[in-house]
């Protein structure tokens, strides 16, 4: 489900600290040391992928691997939210046979068209999300290791797989989704 990066050996036998922070997937955004959880959802929510980056990595670049060992047999789209829009990830899902359903930044100039309809059943994932961040331990990382940060998330996500959602009420807080779904 994730995998700690290797030690690096060097003349030193460490890491600088900015090497350590990237190993455990802690990045300079808006000032602060952020994490992002990179997610891949199926169906109604259900946790498929994780993946941690740095906060001052972009989304974007880092799909293919978090689609690398996913099956790809049944899904028809993937939603993703502005930070997926990009033309290298839409010729990237081409020959997958995957719809992208990703609307379009503001700045481009060439408008993209997307399944608005289909772009509404993103909330499934911002509903995964925000079910995970009930969870204080997730939404605050009091961790340090990014190994222990996704055994949690890893280990929360079953646990919300095990409990019957309903299906009527959203779930409580607003989230902002950083992953994609696949439908």
């Amino acid at each position: 489900f994730y995998q700690v990066p290797a030690a690096r050996s060097g003349p030193e036998g460490g890491r600088s600290p900015a090497e350590s922070r990237q190993a455990q997937a802690l990045g300079r955004s808006r000032g602060e040391l952020t994490t992002k959880l990179l997610a891949l959802t199926y169906g109604r929510g259900q946790l498929v992928q994780l993946r941690l980056k740095p906060g001052n990595v972009a989304e974007g670049k880092e799909l293919p691997a978090l689609l690398a060992d996913v099956p790809l047999t049944t899904p028809r789209e993937l939603l993703g939210d502005k930070a997926y829009d990009n033309d290298r990830v839409r010729r990237w899902l081409a020959p997958l046979n995957l719809t992208a359903t990703i609307p379009g930044r503001s700045h481009r100039k060439e408008p993209v068209g997307f399944d608005e309809g289909g772009y509404q059943r993103r909330s499934l994932v911002e509903n995964a999300f925000s079910n995970l961040r009930q969870f204080r331990g997730i939404a605050c990382r009091y961790v340090e290791l990014a190994a222990s940060y996704a055994g949690m998330v890893s280990l929360v996500a079953w646990f919300l797989s095990l409990v019957p959602q309903n299906e009527a009420e959203p779930a409580a807080g607003s989230g902002v989704s950083k992953g994609p779904a696949v439908a």
